[in-house]
């Protein structure tokens, strides 16, 4: 199965293409670039360095958050419209489920870290397994304040921490334990759980496919208090 991949929940715009869930051809921009006006080009640079065109498709996935508000959008506007045109199925992925994909051995559970801002963070807990990710605990938005307990649960065992080198330090810090950094959540790996979860007949729908954001951003806060 060939799948056309894009995460774009975060400062770093990634394309891929996998097939029989290898990564073929990944793509990864360094942040600081815009996601709405590099993404078409990304993804054109993607379908040359793989020898495939976009009618060569057998599935679309893209992550549906939580992250990056604007970059969500970018990806599920442009990867729905793509699964509208070629007619192809579409499944969206959940960052923290690419992290925890990325960070542990199969039969392993993994509790991913996004920093949310405010002090807070994003995380969930999953179980890796060999085609799929089980949902122990589903996504949620964590206050700093509630991070003793995680370290908690990870000391007894549970599971393990897993994101960004920076966020594992200041999270850790003061404690003998190490987290599994995982620096850019991988477009490809997107594509490998997209094939997997149409492998199982469970694609989305692509009207109904909508982000993942878990809070409220800044500008439905500010309606919200008016």
């Amino acid at each position: 199965m060939l799948i056309l991949a894009a995460h774009t929940a975060s400062s770093t715009l990634g394309i891929a293409v996998t097939k029989n869930k290898n990564i073929v051809a990944e793509e990864i921009l360094h942040p600081g670039r815009e996601h709405l006006e590099n993404i078409s080009g990304a993804i054109e640079r993607i379908l040359e360095r793989s020898g495939h065109k976009l009618t060569d498709f057998d599935g679309l996935g893209v992550t549906i958050g939580p992250g990056s508000f604007s970059g969500v959008r970018v990806g599920l506007s442009v990867f729905k419209g793509l699964a509208m045109a070629l007619n192809v199925k579409i499944v969206g992925v959940s960052t923290l489920e690419i992290l925890a994909w990325q960070a542990v051995e199969s039969g392993c559970v993994a509790a991913p870290l996004i920093d949310a801002g405010r002090g807070d963070f994003y995380t969930g807990v999953f179980k890796k397994l060999e085609e799929v990710i089980q949902v122990i605990e589903a996504p949620q938005l964590l206050n700093k304040e509630k991070i003793p307990g995680v370290v908690s649960r990870i000391e007894a065992g549970e599971m393990v921490l897993c994101g960004r080198p920076e966020l594992l330090d200041a999270i850790l810090q003061g404690t003998t334990i190490s987290g599994v950094p995982v620096t850019t959540p991988s477009p490809g790996v997107c594509g490998i759980l997209a094939e997997n979860s149409l492998e199982r007949g469970e694609p989305h729908d692509v009207h109904g496919l909508v982000p993942l954001y878990i809070r409220k951003s800044d500008a439905e806060d500010k309606n919200r208090n008016k």
